[in-house]
């Protein structure tokens, strides 16, 4: 079961990622992530609302029985992952397209690794850090291949997209590791995969709507950008349910099934999958530099996520 919820998500995933991309190409990155953020809130809600009927409970006695640690790390997994990080990857979208971008958002499990390291004092072998060295060494190639060839003002748009991309990386990235230390701090009372993508998406939601009443734009949805241009909507609508509605709680029901090495080794491969897509539509076409580096920094992923494996195979632990 856990397979397959990590291949759903890649399949969602890769779905929103062309979708938001288009939508991005149209409207400004931050009225892409507001409106898919509140769209996707508001279809949480109600799928949550059958599902507790299911169940025999409600939303309001899911939420009262959640301790305060539970609502501090789902929260600020979700303001740093999807307000944050899908802010900059939306600006990604807009100026590097999908398939570097996504390269690039293989520095989040690395993100997500040294995290671990640092405040859940998960062990990273010198394997792991051969493992991120091989995917760093594959973004670094991405970078100057891109790079190559270009004018000075080309050159600064490109260095933009990249940093963009590493932003986002790196919150998406911490974003994953904080939803697991809110799952590890109260396994036996652990709420449901769907409850905690709706305080996730309900958090970063409410951090957006307050960021910009505090600089005199407060609104709950912004209607302007679609009423003066309609063509984006199915893509905003399309890469919301995929991504943040069932993309995000196939992700998080995978934890439940999956150890996290298992489960970031099948992710890492959304930007083959996001690769695929594109040149079977025609959007973007990989050079064959592109297609080694993405091997490079999905093999680096694997090692990295399979180190202690890889370690004890070797003999380097006796």
């Amino acid at each position: 079961m856990g397979i397959i919820f990590a291949l759903l998500t890649v399949l969602c995933w890769s779905t929103a990622t062309v979708s938001f991309t288009k939508a991005a190409i149209i409207y400004e990155p931050a009225v892409v992530n507001k409106s898919r953020l509140v769209l996707a809130t508001v279809l949480l809600f109600i799928f949550s609302f059958f599902i507790f009927i299911y169940n025999n409970s409600s939303i309001i006695t899911e939420f009262t029985r959640l301790k305060n640690s539970h609502w501090f790390y789902f929260g600020l997994s979700g303001i740093v992952g999807l307000a944050i990080g899908d802010y900059f990857v939306f600006k990604a979208f807009r100026t590097i397209g999908s398939t570097y971008t996504t390269l690039i958002s293989c520095a989040s499990p690395l993100a997500a690794a040294i995290a671990a390291y640092m405040f859940s004092g998960q062990n990273i072998n010198i394997i792991g850090w051969l493992g991120m060295t091989i995917t760093i060494g594959g973004i670094v190639l991405v970078i100057l291949s891109k790079s190559k060839n270009k004018t000075d003002t080309k050159i600064q748009l490109i260095k933009a997209g990249f940093i963009y991309a590493f932003i986002s990386a790196i919150c998406q990235g911490l974003g994953l590791a904080i939803t697991q230390m809110g799952r590890e701090m109260d396994a036996v009372n652990m709420p449901q995969p769907y409850t905690i993508g709706l305080i996730r998406m309900l958090s970063a939601t409410l951090i957006i709507i307050l960021a910009d009443a505090s600089r005199g734009k407060f609104n709950i949805f912004p209607l302007a950008p679609f009423i003066q241009n309609s063509k984006g909507i199915i893509y905003i609508i399309i890469g919301t349910i995929s991504g943040p509605v069932l993309g995000v709680s196939f992700s998080i029901a995978v934890l439940a099934y999956l150890p996290v090495a298992e489960a970031q080794t099948i992710f890492a491969n959304l930007p083959l999958v996001v690769m695929l897509f594109n040149t079977m539509v025609g959007n973007e076409k990989p050079t064959p530099i592109i297609w080694f580096c993405l091997l490079l920094c999905i093999g680096g992923i694997i090692v990295l996520d399979w180190r202690e494996e890889i370690l004890h195979i070797v003999g380097w632990n006796k």
